[in-house]
């Protein structure tokens, strides 16, 4: 049938029939109008983050799930990943007691800053820049593993070398409904960068996941500790050394999604995360735009 150029064609492509579901990966500023064209035709669909490079546009795709009553699935792949499942069994069997503060660091060199490229990655236009792309993960798992954000504070800046429009910093402070507190800071501009951490203390305990290699994936390990012990141990080894590069570790994880997808397809069972979580996503890096444009902290809507 060849590949649609337009949306029309994307359109006329889902009315020739014989499509049972969809998934898509372009960049955040085309998906919404493919997702319209397959949602109206009550095709279920699958998509990559961000839903909408707008808050505009994700509550428009999320209206329309709701609306066709499809399976939707968005893939927010690191509470896939068994090392932060164990973190999470772990905050909710009450390891830590009461979760206080949270830490999240994420310095990496991404391989569009390393070889300067002008790309809808360093674009936030198109969806791009270190907030938008590499920020709604972490803004998921966030709240997955600590509950809603409340408030936040954010400064966004980019590297003073950089000639293209896109953010590679981001600092944000975080304030829970719990009450508890936290922070993320995130480079994409870091080379050599120090990995993915994420710290959780807790009123009796510490939790900290940390990936230290290049693969974004790959690496993960977890260390707990309480005041029982007085010190940290692994609850998981350190990963080789080595691996097999020729795989993509994110295929592990976007497989439970996509089986979870297809399960709701054929079952009926609504699976997650889904276009609700991806409006959620939306208002929180909505949230962080605003403030930063402000210089201070606001509100995050709920819901």
């Amino acid at each position: 049938m060849g590949v649609p150029r337009t949306y029309t064609d994307v359109g006329a492509m889902f009315d020739a029939g014989g499509i049972d579901a969809v998934a898509i990966a372009t960049p955040p500023s085309a998906q919404p109008e493919i997702v319209a064209q397959a949602l109206s035709r009550s095709i279920p669909v699958f998509v990559e983050k961000l839903l909408a490079p707008d808050l505009d546009g994700a509550r428009r795709l999320a209206e329309l799930a709701r609306g066709a009553g499809v399976a939707n699935v968005i893939d927010y792949i690191f509470p896939e990943l068994d090392v932060f499942r164990q973190a999470r069994a772990l905050i909710d069997a009450g390891f830590v007691g009461v979760p206080r503060e949270l830490s999240v660091t994420w310095m990496i060199e991404s391989h569009d800053n390393r070889l300067g490229l002008e790309t809808w990655k360093t674009d936030p236009d198109q969806g791009g820049g270190a907030l938008q792309h590499f920020g709604p993960h972490v803004m998921y798992y966030v709240e997955w593993l600590m509950g809603s954000i409340e408030r936040l504070s954010s400064t966004l800046a980019k590297a003073p070398s950089s000639s293209r429009p896109g953010d590679t910093a981001v600092n944000l402070g975080l304030t829970f409904a719990s009450g508890a507190f936290g922070s993320i800071r995130l480079s994409t501009g870091a080379p050599l960068g120090s990995g993915h951490r994420i710290e959780i203390y807790g009123s009796e305990g510490a939790l900290v996941l940390v990936n230290e290699s290049k693969d974004v994936v790959r690496g993960f390990r977890l260390r707990k500790g309480d005041r029982a012990s007085g010190s940290m141990s692994d609850v998981t080894p350190p990963s080789p050394s080595a691996w097999d590069d020729s795989v993509d570790a994110r295929v592990e994880p976007v497989s439970r999604l996509t089986s979870r997808f297809l399960d709701w397809i054929r079952e009926g069972r609504e699976t997650g995360p889904t276009f609700r979580e991806g409006l959620r996503v939306q208002r929180l890096l909505d949230a962080a735009i605003r403030s930063h444009l402000a210089g201070a902290s606001v509100s995050v809507a709920q819901g």
